[in-house]
């Protein structure tokens, strides 16, 4: 006897397939979803090496890449290509060009804008006046100077992406990483009748607040070491090199050698960009820019993490892999398993033959002989070690100019902060050449030093002169350690009438690399001096044999090492040295031959506690800045200040440059600016006191010593510049004990006469 269900039961009976179908599901996407999350917690400790954050990492890594997928640079005139002024265009017809880059990493999603901010002057006839821009020698926007836009005008242009530059490498994405060129043309005139070509209303300046839009989006990064130092560093790109250090313990002795060393090769390849390096980081996912983990393994967990470390015995290992939380930041690894494979692994990645034995992420090396940094980029070089030379020996290369406005053609001379110009000074002979085609009346060519003209020859031949030579004497009371020897061509065309259509872009004229420059020189300078450290750093340059050891404090941290490392990448950028010999170490274990830079923290450094007799500040700066009973400063000891302070030794051989600071972040701060150009330029005396502000004091305190060896004429020089009293009174004392000599022998003669 069937029993029937009751209506309810019928309704539960008919809804536990449904039900049964729900269940599943639910418990089959909760385990999936367990299975999912020990997969993302397992590779989170893989890449982002935060135990716990797996899932979470995953999401804001989608999040960040759909925020970031494309982006926007812009390329300005005066910070990314270095125009130091706005751009005058004068005369009828000028022509201004610039070079601009397109980083290997950017993939262009769009036309680049070029936004030209211009003004112009108000006698320009817009009908008949005109600026256009050209990239590449095509234009892509025009506009004419008119009432309408005399001031505060932008014209905005777009560059078709078949115009740029591109690599033709086949298998890829088109990369237009070439050089290109930016022109900017004018036509410019005042009136319908007769007009002057070098009127002083015919002008349009384009200002350096001009800039080049692009959107893009980061390439996918492959690392390849055979391509080193990109990605770390992209000689395409723009700005400097923002480098991340990833320390989590503390720095042994060989991780600081290997990263002082390593940053010093990328302040050569660097240049004049610069190195930058970041607050340092305890975990790799952290850095927001190209991170270097240097070190040995055990330092750092985290390296067998990103790179297989298990077949490297005891060899050392270099390798470039991508960001855990963001691909397209590059991360550089550099380690081994004992300090001698540390060192291997260190030699290999700032050596010369880098290229040659560095291949694919990673490269495991048996040996590399000690290995020379990279050459350096300066252009042109110092003139340290030359007496006589050639601007082609200094990387000076044969320069012309155009035009009636041709700007100066600058020739840097750059000596050691101790050269000093012998009295007799020194000669520059100038081989040049020029057009024809010329005002044999009015064309010149000027030559100065430090914008002091010391002489000018007209330029008299109508076929113009292949090479011509002019010799110049340079006053040594003129030249200092950084001169600038200016040639300037003043060009005017034959037979050029106010109502004549004038060209000028045939009229040039040209300084040859033969020139030759003559200086010979003493090295001496009196010191504690802040003030050379503008000189190429001086004396910490290397140069004379001298060694530089940064000193650490005695238990020192990855904000020390930071700060070290950005004073060895500013070395890097400024001086010339073929084999530098850079130490970084930690207090009570420098090398006493060297010039030191100690680093100086709130925490124990016996070296810098070593020098307390000599140094003037202390930890109480109110009551140490006092000079024989004068307050130089007055401070209460908890204000946050800096400084800088530098002592000569008793050898007059060696310097100590003590960089002081009351905390970590300001430590970074004061590195970053220690050889900063701008900032040095205000360094004066033997202390610079700085506050958290930035605002730097500079004082004398203490008396200096010479250090360096003279000629004897100037030691006689300077003996009488120095005694200029001395040498009057002694002139005055000769003069009458001539003049008595005198009286005696004519009376003498008088009488024998009688």
């Amino acid at each position: 006897m069937s029993t029937m269900p009751t209506p309810r039961f019928s309704r539960w009976l008919a809804a536990w397939p449904w039900l049964a179908v729900v269940f599943l599901v639910l418990t089959g996407s909760a385990a999936q979803a367990q299975e999912t999350l020990g997969d993302d917690n397992q590779r989170g400790a893989n890449l982002s090496v935060r135990g716990g954050e797996g899932v979470n990492s995953n999401v804001e890594i989608l999040e960040a890449a759909d925020d970031a997928a494309i982006k926007t640079f812009r390329v300005e005139l005066a910070q990314d290509l270095y125009q130091e002024r706005d751009l005058m265009l004068q005369g009828l017809s000028a022509i201004k060009n610039i070079w601009f880059t397109i980083p290997s990493s950017w993939e262009l999603v769009d036309e680049p804008e070029i936004h030209t901010e211009f003004s112009h002057s108000a006698a320009l006839l817009e009908y008949r006046s005109s600026l256009t821009v050209l990239v590449n020698e095509q234009a892509v926007g025009s506009v004419n100077l008119g009432a309408d836009n005399v001031e505060g005008t932008e014209l905005v242009s777009r560059i078709p992406l078949q115009l740029l530059q591109a690599d033709s490498a086949t298998g890829g994405p088109v990369r237009y990483n070439d050089h290109n060129q930016l022109t900017f043309v004018v036509n410019q005139h005042y009136t319908d009748d007769c007009e002057d070509p070098f009127d002083p209303s015919l002008w349009t300046r384009v200002s350096r607040r001009s800039y080049i839009e692009f959107q893009y989006r980061d390439r996918q990064l492959d690392p390849d070491l055979s391509e080193f130092p990109y990605p770390i560093w992209d000689p395409l790109g723009y700005g400097p090199l923002r480098l991340t250090l990833v320390q989590p313990t503390a720095p042994s002795p060989a991780s600081q050698d290997a990263a002082g060393r390593i940053a010093f090769a990328f302040g050569r390849l660097a240049g004049w960009r610069r190195v930058v390096i970041e607050e340092p980081v305890d975990q790799v996912g952290e850095a927001t820019t190209a991170a270097l983990m240097v070190g040995l393994v055990d330092e750092h967990p985290q390296i067998s993490h990103l790179v297989n470390v298990s077949d490297i015995g005891d060899k050392g290992l270099v390798a470039v892999v991508p960001h855990p939380r963001d691909p397209s930041i590059p991360i550089m690894v550099v380690t081994g398993k004992t300090p001698e494979a540390l060192t291997i692994a260190t030699n290999a990645a700032v050596g010369h033959s880098r290229k040659e034995i560095l291949a694919g992420r990673r490269s495991v090396l048996s040996t590399v002989d000690t290995a020379l940094p990279p050459p350096t980029q300066q252009r042109p070089l110092p003139a340290y070690d030359l007496r006589k030379f050639d601007l082609q020996q200094i990387k000076f290369t044969d320069t012309t100019v155009r035009g009636f406005y041709a700007p100066e053609i600058r020739i840097p001379l750059r000596l050691q902060g101790d050269a000093v110009v012998r009295p007799g000074g020194g000669t520059a002979k100038v081989t040049y050449s020029y057009s024809a085609g010329l005002d044999v009346r009015l064309s010149t060519m000027e030559v100065r030093l430090n914008g002091v003209p010391l002489r000018s020859v007209r330029l008299d031949q109508m076929r113009g002169e292949q090479e011509a030579k002019l010799t110049v004497n340079l006053p040594y009371e003129i030249i200092e350690p950084h001169s600038n020897l200016d040639v300037v061509f003043h060009l005017f065309p034959n037979d050029f009438g106010p109502c004549q259509r004038v060209s000028d872009r045939h009229l040039w004229g040209t300084v040859f690399e033969r020139t030759t420059v003559t200086l010979p020189r003493d090295h001496y300078v009196d010191m504690p001096d802040l003030s050379k450290l503008r000189y190429g750093a001086f004396p910490y340059d290397f140069e004379d044999g001298r060694s530089v050891a940064i000193v650490l404090p005695d238990a020192p941290t990855d904000v020390d090492l930071s700060a070290a490392m950005q004073i060895a990448a500013d070395l890097g950028r400024l001086t010339i040295a073929e084999d530098p010999q850079l130490l970084v170490t930690q207090s009570g274990q420098e090398t006493p031959q060297s010039q030191h830079i100690l680093l100086v923290r709130e925490t124990p450094h016996s070296s810098y506690d070593a020098l307390q007799g000599e140094l003037v500040t202390s930890g109480d700066l109110e009551r140490s800045l006092n000079d024989e009973g004068q307050e130089l400063l007055k401070t209460r000891n908890s204000a946050p200040l800096s400084t800088v302070e530098q002592v000569l030794l008793s050898d007059r051989e060696s310097t100590r440059l003590v960089v002081r600071a009351p905390n970590s972040d300001q430590l970074l701060d004061l590195s970053a600016r220690l050889l900063d150009g701008n900032w040095v330029q205000g360094l004066t005396g033997n202390l610079a006191v700085v506050s958290d502000g930035g605002e730097v004091r500079p004082v004398s305190v203490g008396d200096k010593a010479r250090m360096g060896q003279m000629s004897i004429w100037s030691s006689l020089r300077l003996a009488f510049q120095e005694n200029l009293w001395l040498f009057g009174l002694l002139a005055i004392v000769l003069f009458i004990f001539a003049a008595i000599l005198i009286r005696t022998w004519a009376a003498m003669r008088g009488g024998s006469t009688e």
